[in-house]
């Protein structure tokens, strides 16, 4: 499943689902913020614009919905940043 949203700033943010894993792709970003637990884990990124993704949140489109459950990966290069996370 797919769909695109836009941050508080209007610029594309790429949804996509396959199975377990929630791929996010945010363009037009200058950076991001993160924060980890107690043991080092990611559980927060926050792309400059928005929307802030954490373990715990639920994510929505339409009728479907899923919770995060792990920040798998984080990248940025140049002006785009990915996100896996696993739902």
């Amino acid at each position: 499943m797919r769909w695109t949203t836009t941050s508080r700033f209007g610029t594309l943010r790429k949804y996509q689902v396959e199975g377990d894993v929630l791929m996010v792709r945010c363009h037009d970003i200058t950076s991001y913020a993160f924060s980890i637990d107690d043991d080092q884990n990611v559980i927060s990124v926050d792309p400059t614009g928005g929307p802030m993704f954490y373990v715990g949140q639920r994510i929505e489109n339409g009728d479907q919905s899923w919770t995060i459950k792990s920040v798998m990966y984080h990248y940025k290069n140049k002006d785009q940043a990915v996100f896996m996370f696993g739902i």
